[in-house]
């Protein structure tokens, strides 16, 4: 009789399976964030029907609302910059170094510049102001909410009291959504810092495009960057 697989079997199979996962699309991304936005002024809206308006909610509201606008913000210059860029790395990275190396100065000072353009891009600065705006969110469900929740309870004739059972469970499924949003923009920071990784190098290596040796690290960087690019708008390489 045939054995069967054991335990460690499917372990191993499961293991494989998940790092061949792909990763979603930067646009995938993107919807999930929106959506997951969307859902949570929804969950505001139902947590002002069922407490018949007695939570201040428009301070929240704004807050989500200044969230999505600074995250689209600042993810829709990255993602152009990607997707019109490819051409232009690709056709500085191909060429023979030989040719560069006679290039005018205004010739590489259009290359650095290019590259630089990227790093203004993706200044992780104002990415921080978006986590910054959730985390105000955040804290309005659990300092301003919650506290006045619990302030009521001790000041509402028995009518409201069932309204702030139901007020404690629509804050807790909001600020589930809110840890949610929170993390998947900790996932597009790595991925936003892979990238800027990449530019960086390139911009530290475009110093001295006159000599040889620079020439053609500069040139490995600005492929890197190329691919990096294209990995994360998951653009499919055609290298």
């Amino acid at each position: 009789m045939r054995k069967k697989p054991g335990v460690l079997f499917f372990v191993v199979v499961l293991t494989l399976v998940a790092e061949r996962k792909v990763d979603d699309t930067v646009f995938q991304r993107i919807n999930k964030v929106t959506t997951s936005l969307n859902e949570l002024q929804d969950s505001i809206n139902n947590l002002d029907n069922k407490t018949k308006g007695f939570l201040d909610l428009d301070q929240l509201r704004s807050s989500i609302e200044d969230t999505r606008l600074s995250y689209v913000d600042f993810m829709d210059p990255v993602i152009k910059w990607c997707s019109s860029i490819n051409d232009t790395l690709n056709s500085i990275a191909s060429h023979p170094s030989s040719d560069l190396l006679s290039d005018t100065d205004e010739e590489i000072d259009l290359k650095k510049s290019i590259i630089r353009s990227g790093k203004e891009k993706t200044n992780l600065s104002h990415f921080g102001v978006v986590k910054q705006r959730t985390l105000t969110v955040a804290n309005h469900f659990q300092h301003g909410l919650v506290d006045t929740v619990h302030a009521l309870r001790g000041e509402i004739y028995e009518p409201k009291v069932k309204e702030l059972e139901l007020a404690n469970k629509e804050i807790g499924k909001a600020q589930n959504k809110v840890f949610g949003i929170l993390h998947l923009f900790l996932q597009e920071e790595k991925y936003l810092i892979e990238l800027r990784e990449k530019i960086e190098y390139a911009i530290e290596n475009s110093l001295l495009l006159n000599d040889p040796i620079a020439l053609n690290y500069f040139l490995g960087y600005v492929q890197n960057v190329r691919e990096k690019c294209q990995r994360y708008t998951n653009v499919e390489s055609i290298l």
